[in-house]
């Protein structure tokens, strides 16, 4: 395809993200669900969700599942991009998506830009690329297999992560730093709104940020690049992807909370990277978008006591041992039980 069609075909993709993005920014008409107490939303407390955003993000997938894969139509693939054209298409994507993030999340505190997203990366995959989207992972082959190996694969880190605490938790109880009977009496509040989100976690969330990390961005620099180099480039885009929660005109430096904006940049890399070495052994997103939307549904579900988060924040060297145990047992995880694992359950992938 000539370089005039491509820009046209991208320009035709940025209007009709754009129209889709200002349905949801300017069509909220009033109408909001109240909620009985404040929830937290990623990093905004909330007292209620604007119904027809939140409609339109279920509804508007509808034509385009029609129109990706009832409909038919003839694709054909591009020549191998070079590095450095990949890298400025994906910056052009990711501003443009981060621009209107951002207005989002400081209009309704909500995570309402999903759905035009989705159109964005499938639609920039399809028309101006000419893929289809099983090349960057979006597929049901093994799909039940897929499925099992994440509730095994969450099992097992479940496991693993309580082992972690439990020793962190008992070691500090044994040198006489935390009191363990305070602890065991700490109560743990439970939101409904976290585990009915899960649908909108997992069809909107979810296959938006996987599509657009693991599926897009990792597979289109993996072309070019080493595994290593892929998995840090797109995890560390998706780290800062998060930045928006935290943009706020009226605060010093634009930034509301930097603490907390490093701490949730920190720990998405980290999640990024996870993403990136799944998705690299079963070349499938099904564990990628379950483990995904499970993760924001639970995490918006459970909250410990102040208590406890006053104490996390204020043993800064609890980080250092925490980080000293967590780092070999990632390691172990990666080098030895996850080759495994995929392989025993078959969705490791096979060229």
């Amino acid at each position: 395809m000539e370089q005039k069609s491509f820009w046209k075909d991208q320009a035709i993709v940025i209007g009709f993200f754009i129209g889709i993005w200002s349905i949801f920014y300017f069509g909220d008409f009033g109408w909001f669900f109240p909620l009985d107490e404040s929830v937290a939303v990623g990093t905004t407390p909330i007292s209620a969700i604007p119904i027809i955003p939140v409609l339109l993000s279920f509804l508007l997938l509808i034509p385009l599942y029609w129109w990706v894969y009832k409909r038919p139509h003839k694709l054909t693939h591009y020549e191998k991009q070079g590095l450095k054209s990949i890298i400025l298409v994906f910056l052009l994507l990711f501003i443009l998506i981060m621009i209107f993030r951002t207005l989002i999340l400081l209009k309704y505190g909500l995570p309402l830009e999903k759905t035009p997203m989705i159109f964005f990366i499938v639609l920039q995959i399809i028309l101006v690329e000419g893929f289809y989207l099983r090349d960057f992972g979006f597929h049901s082959d093994k799909l039940w297999r897929n499925v099992a190996f994440t509730f095994v694969l969450l099992l097992i880190i479940g496991i693993l992560v309580a082992i972690i605490i439990g020793t962190i938790v008992f070691g500090l109880a044994f040198a006489g730093i935390l009191d363990l009977n305070s602890l065991l009496g700490t109560s743990i509040s439970v939101n409904w709104y976290g585990f009915v989100s899960f649908p909108f976690q997992l069809l909107c969330v979810g296959i938006s940020e996987e599509l657009l990390f693991r599926g897009y961005f990792y597979t289109k620099l993996r072309s070019n690049l080493g595994q290593i180099s892929s998995i840090l480039i797109s995890s560390i885009l998706f780290g800062l992807f998060h930045v928006a929660w935290y943009i706020d005109p009226s605060a010093p430096g634009f930034i509301s909370d930097w603490s907390q904006m490093a701490f949730h940049v920190g720990y998405t890399f980290i999640f990024g990277i996870c993403m990136c070495i799944i998705f690299e052994r079963t070349k499938s997103l099904i564990c990628p978008l379950l483990i995904h939307g499970l993760m924001n549904s639970v995490g918006a579900s459970l909250a410990t006591a102040a208590e406890i988060e006053l104490f996390i924040e204020a043993q800064i060297w609890l980080y250092g041992l925490s980080a000293g145990i967590l780092i070999p047992m990632f390691f172990i995880f990666v080098i030895w039980i996850l080759p495994r694992l995929t392989r025993l359950i078959g969705v490791e992938y096979e060229a």
